[in-house]
């Protein structure tokens, strides 16, 4: 199977895992105070890496719950069996399986899916971004006061983190049509490549494993994503703004301020 095949199916198999729990009683760790995990994530991530294994032994695998896979390949896939575990434990129905393939740490494949719509996004690099096997764009929003911004804070906040996030969110809000926070960043980018929303704004990025899918899916339908400061993401970037392409200067001003 192609790297795309294997990615689809480990994303499906794993979305049947955590869609049969979803609803149902279900016990839950934490990691940190406000990082939970589930038997559900734990199954989901173990059926998403036998799939890679099975396919590509020598790959290197990045999880959320599991122990790294190291290898010398200079493929890596990252994986978070659930994105939006803390919506997923409330019975909230925004959650996603998220899937990167690296090459040399740059995202070559993405592949998100949202088991509860049965939506499937994907994107390869220099080949676009798909819905459900439809070709998905940005949105052509050019005024930042007509867009639709969504904000995904850190999970590890402490006072200063807290703060500055909260003066970045009173910054935008008055002058965008509408501010959301959804809890699950990999379906905020996957709204943004569809052109449902216009930007979606990370003031604080922990080790996230949904951003290199988020923006290859951006970028493939046709936005920019980068760090405040305007430099190209990538695994270190401290923070990430990714947007349909025409906003983002006008937002990078404001985040800079």
């Amino acid at each position: 199977m192609s790297f795309r095949e294997v990615a689809i199916l480990a994303a499906k198999e794993a979305g049947e895992i955590s869609k049969g729990y979803f609803g149902e009683p279900i016990q839950v760790r934490f990691k940190a105070r406000k990082d939970l995990v589930t038997v559900a994530d734990v199954e989901s991530e173990k059926k998403i890496v036998s799939i890679i294994v099975e396919n590509f032994p020598d790959h290197g695998i990045m999880g959320e719950e599991l122990p790294v896979h190291r290898s010398d390949s200079p493929y890596k896939w990252i994986i978070d069996p659930i994105d939006g575990t803390t919506n997923y434990v409330a019975g909230i129905p925004l959650f996603s399986v998220c899937i990167a393939l690296c090459h040399s740490d740059d995202p070559i494949l993405a592949v998100i899916y949202d088991p509860l719509r049965d939506e499937l996004f994907c994107a390869e690099k220099d080949k676009g971004a798909y819905l459900n096997g439809q070709r998905i764009a940005v949105s052509n929003t050019s005024r930042l006061k007509d867009c639709v911004v969504s904000y995904c804070r850190s999970y590890h906040p402490t006072d200063e983190v807290i703060e500055s996030g909260l003066r970045i969110y009173e910054r935008l809000l008055p002058r965008v049509r509408g501010m959301r926070q959804f809890g699950g960043s990999a379906l905020d980018f996957c709204y943004v490549a569809s052109g449902r929303m216009d930007a979606t704004v990370s003031p604080f990025t922990d080790p996230k494993l949904e951003h290199p899918a988020g923006c290859l899916m951006v970028e493939e339908a046709g936005g920019r994503s980068t760090d405040f400061s305007g430099k190209k993401w990538d695994l270190e970037s401290p923070n990430i703004v990714a947007t349909n392409g025409k906003i983002h200067s006008v937002l990078l001003e404001l985040l800079k301020e």
